[in-house]
């Protein structure tokens, strides 16, 4: 085989994998597309799950802050609070 035609050959596939990658790098684009509709879906099922809230942070989704831990009221606490 002559160097042009390995030349030519080689050429070629460069070609086809500028086409290709480009396909490909669309083809990445949806699926990390769906991959971020899947983990909202399961963040408003599941907010409260620290690692659904972890993946929704790897895909760049805003994470809505955890929610408050209820007071428990304590006899000392109420006594206190009556007393004020």
């Amino acid at each position: 085989m002559s160097l042009k035609a390995r030349l030519r050959r080689i050429q070629t596939q460069i070609d086809w994998l500028k086409i290709e990658g480009r396909l490909r790098h669309v083809e990445l684009q949806f699926k990390m597309l769906d991959m971020q509709k899947r983990i909202e879906r399961r963040l408003r099922q599941h907010p409260d799950d620290e690692r659904v809230q972890r993946m929704a942070r790897a895909v760049g989704l805003n994470v809505p802050p955890p929610k408050p831990e209820p007071r428990c009221l304590t006899e000392d606490n109420t006594r206190a609070e009556a007393g004020s």
